[in-house]
């Protein structure tokens, strides 16, 4: 007989969190499809885009990167974006345990930052 493992299930739940983030961020569009109109405010086409899961993973245009190698990730983007565009799942709830280190590694490139309230990056984020 085998007991499983304690953690088993809960690393199971995790891993299909992340391949359910990365399913997303691939089923969308492709930039050059879902290029906003001019001054509507979505992520531009020379700009990176961030994205972060509810359970703290990070994707960059669309390929998930450990969370480690995100500044380098975005620092050999080739032509260098313009701006980081970034989104995080759930922003009501409580940010993951990552978020600090996602958004110190972000901060340290001296980039401007813009913050969008969807996945698509269409609509900015707005303050109440």
């Amino acid at each position: 007989m085998s007991i499983p493992h304690p953690r088993s299930a809960s690393l199971r739940r995790a891993a299909s969190a992340t391949v359910t983030f990365a399913a997303l961020l691939l089923a969308l569009p492709s930039a050059a499809q879902r290029a906003p109109a001019a001054g509507t405010g979505g992520c531009p086409l020379s700009a990176a885009r961030v994205g972060v899961s509810a359970r703290g993973a990070v994707a960059v245009n669309g390929t998930i990167v450990p969370i480690e190698h995100l500044a380098e990730s975005l620092r050999a983007l080739r032509p260098r974006p313009t701006e980081i565009c970034y989104f995080r799942e759930k922003p009501a709830g409580a940010p993951p345990a990552s978020v600090r280190t996602i958004i110190d590694a972000i901060a340290s490139l001296k980039w401007p930052i813009s913050f969008y309230a969807d996945a698509a990056f269409t609509t900015r984020a707005t303050t109440p």
